[in-house]
């Protein structure tokens, strides 16, 4: 190998190391964070889809992510999604104790509703559809969310998760009663077994 193919070599060295350490992690930030929706748009999750209505800003990369999040004046609506075999209680509780911290549920952090088990319900779980919202009490986080509805159908969850000052959230309650009403799940695609 000569001097020059040598040199030649260590330039294309050079050039690739700038651009993968200097450059390309740049990029992300050269683009848009969120997008102004002009339309109504639906937005995928894992196992379920929700409408994010115009007017909102939809965060580019949380719905690259399947978690799709809005916001609009001052409030954050976070929507997942997830697949829960447990009893529609257990559920309840354990978002409460996710999302209203856990180590205050004992002292009452979020109001969680009764859930009746029901003597119907086939086996496997319910397939019919199920809403419930949990808002917080004074023993919360600071962070907590104002208010989660959690909509459950048959195995299938989603949360959808409003931030924001309590205000703002009772300003834009019903476009994200829209944005719940608006979720549907599809576990068609999905094989969910129980081991033992």
């Amino acid at each position: 190998m000569t001097q020059f193919q040598r040199a030649s070599w260590l330039a294309v060295l050079l050039v690739t190391l700038v651009a993968f350490g200097l450059l390309i992690p740049r990029l992300p930030a050269l683009g848009d964070e969120s997008i102004t929706l002009t339309a109504d748009t639906e937005v995928g999750m894992a196992t379920a889809t929700v409408t994010i209505p115009a007017g909102w800003d939809l965060d580019i990369a949380a719905s690259s992510q399947q978690i799709p999040v809005a916001s609009r004046d001052g409030v954050e609506v976070t929507t997942t999604d997830a697949v829960w075999l447990g009893e529609s209680s257990d559920l309840l509780r354990n978002v409460a104790t996710l999302l209203f911290d856990g180590a205050a549920l004992v002292d009452g952090a979020a109001v969680i509703p009764d859930v009746v088990a029901r003597a119907d319900a086939p086996a496997g779980g319910d397939s019919s559809r199920e809403v419930w919202r949990l808002t917080p009490t004074e023993a919360a986080d600071q962070d907590a969310p104002v208010r989660v509805d959690v909509i459950r159908e048959g195995q299938g969850v989603v949360l959808v998760a409003a931030r924001g000052a309590t205000n703002d959230v009772s300003a834009l309650s019903d476009a994200i009663d829209a944005i719940s009403a608006s979720v549907e799940l599809d576990l068609s695609g999905l094989d969910v077994q129980v081991g033992t």
